[in-house]
């Protein structure tokens, strides 16, 4: 396989939420540390690509410099067209090898290595973890996603399958027709009457439906190297690093586990109790968070932490409508779980923040509209009075430890409501235009239909609805856009449907994070 597989089959088009310098700030604020503010930091990722996840940060912070470093001369060159195209002036990209970065190349605040380390050679590796330590500012934060064992075991074998079966195949596209075809064999034939042939037709299910970037590069490249976290923890000690998180906390805590599993777990050393996580739950992949080891961390959180940040639930709720006259707790579900509560005080706060969606908010903010609420609905003729900021985080350390909330020292700028000539950043209007995923403000990805691609490539602030009204019946009347209904395209369309089908879906894109105040 070409060292440059990269220019032979670009990765993927997309953000990665975990990879944000926003998520690494909080993080490391959380235990203690004090990292660089991300208004002004400096940035370097590792394996860029198309720097599609450097631009949208390149253009939220503009006093911040970025810097993306990958092999492939095409994806660079495809990144640096759209930076052009933008006009952003503190972002470079650098066609190089991981290899030739020195000194020459400064201190970061934030390193960013996604997609990277499982991929390639130990020297590579060794290099990794030498930038992570050579470059790294002095409280700065290092983000390292790796595959882990065992999970990967059992994927590992299905690699090693495809691997024997296009071993003398060349062509990328060989490779991959041959690779799931291998699949479909074994997904048709693979027994379900053994525990082999139960989990082994879990990873073909899962595989099966991966695109095609992603299974090339993930599954059918030279180099990966799947090893357990307490491995990868003692390759970063020996350079000077220590681990201080995992970018997703919920990963780090036992409350998941059953009660036999968190007593036995309960007082031994973070690593150690980690890797013996990792075993429980057949972890396939880790995002770590490095920082030196001379850096103090604080392992002890409370409900106090949760002042230091501005909160927001982690998606979309279902709406909230809390029974404050009964005794029936309040359940709310969203897109990674559900979390239910019986406290008034949690769902005044819960009511609210689900009302707030997606904009961030203070915890004493949160808590004085929280009292606020309870007192007009007058639960039980009781005073609240008594109540103080840290009895309101104390009620959300359970949605918190449950990963349902979001904590940000410096948060997204996004609205909550559709504004009179609402306003989607210029790379998400450009991606529209582009037809492809759509970055939105909280740095994830989302995949757009035709008509909602329209309509975002249009939201430049300039359009109030009766402009995005008549720009869009002109494209239905020419033929240039097409309205999905019921399954089917349409090119006509009355005039009180698509006014009410563009108030709908602006707001659906302001749910979706797409929208800036």
């Amino acid at each position: 396989m070409s060292p440059n597989s990269y220019d032979q089959v670009p990765y993927a088009v997309q953000s990665h939420p975990a990879a944000h310098v926003r998520k690494l700030e909080a993080v490391a604020t959380l235990f203690g540390m004090h990292p660089q503010p991300i208004p002004d930091c400096r940035v370097l990722e590792l394996g860029c690509a198309a720097a599609s996840n450097l631009n949208p940060k390149a253009m939220e912070l503009p006093q911040s410099e970025f810097v993306g470093v990958d092999l492939s001369e095409r994806q660079v060159n495809q990144g640096q067209s759209i930076i052009t195209t933008l006009g952003l002036d503190n972002i470079e990209l650098r066609q190089a090898d991981l290899l030739d970065i020195d000194a020459s190349w400064g201190q970061f605040d934030y390193i960013l290595c996604h997609g990277v380390y499982s991929w390639v050679p130990e020297n590579v590796q060794e290099k990794i973890m030498a930038i992570c330590k050579d470059n790294l500012s002095c409280n700065g934060v290092a983000l390292v996603s790796h595959n882990v064992l065992p999970g990967w075991n059992f994927r590992g074998t299905i690699r090693d399958m495809m691997l024997y079966h296009v071993s003398k195949l060349e062509r990328p596209e060989e490779r991959i027709s041959q690779a799931r075809s291998m699949l479909r064999f074994m997904t048709e034939n693979c027994s379900t009457d053994t525990a082999y042939g139960q989990v082994l037709r879990e990873e073909l299910d899962f595989i099966s439906t991966a695109d095609d970037q992603y299974f090339y590069h993930d599954h059918l490249e030279d180099h990966n190297h799947p090893i357990y976290f307490y491995e990868f923890v003692e390759r970063a000690e020996a350079g000077g690093l220590q681990f201080l998180a995992d970018t997703d906390l919920t990963t780090m805590l036992s409350m998941h586990l059953s009660a036999q599993a968190r007593d036995a777990l309960a007082g031994i050393p973070l690593v150690q109790q980690q890797q013996y996580m990792d075993f429980l739950r057949n972890r396939k992949f880790r995002t770590t968070l490095l920082c030196h080891q001379s850096v103090a961390v604080t392992r002890n959180l409370g409900p106090e932490d949760l002042r230091k940040f501005q909160l927001s639930l982690t998606s979309c709720p279902t709406p909230v409508k809390p029974s404050f006259d009964s005794n029936e707790p309040l359940t709310l579900h969203m897109r990674r779980g559900e979390i239910s509560t019986g406290s008034p005080l949690a769902m005044a706060a819960l009511e609210h923040l689900s009302n707030r969606w997606p904009r961030p908010i203070t915890m004493d903010e949160l808590h004085t509209a929280s009292i606020q609420r309870l007192a007009t609905v007058g639960h039980g003729g009781e005073s609240w009075d008594h109540l103080n900021v840290d009895d309101t985080a104390r009620t959300l350390m359970g949605v918190f430890a449950a990963g349902l909330l979001d904590y940000y020292v410096h948060p997204p700028t996004v609205a909550n409501l559709v504004s009179k000539r609402p306003l989607a950043t210029p790379l998400a209007r450009l991606q529209a235009s582009s037809g492809i995923s759509v970055t939105n403000q909280r740095h994830e990805n989302c995949n757009l239909d035709e008509f909602c691609c329209y309509l975002v490539a249009l939201l430049d602030s300039q359009h109030d609805r009766a402009l995005l009204f008549d720009k869009i019946q002109t494209a239905i009347a020419k033929g240039e856009l097409t309205m999905p209904q019921n399954g089917q395209k349409f090119q006509r369309v009355d005039q009180a449907h698509l006014d009410g089908m563009i108030a709908n879906t602006l707001t659906s894109l302001c749910k979706g994070s797409l929208l800036t105040a």
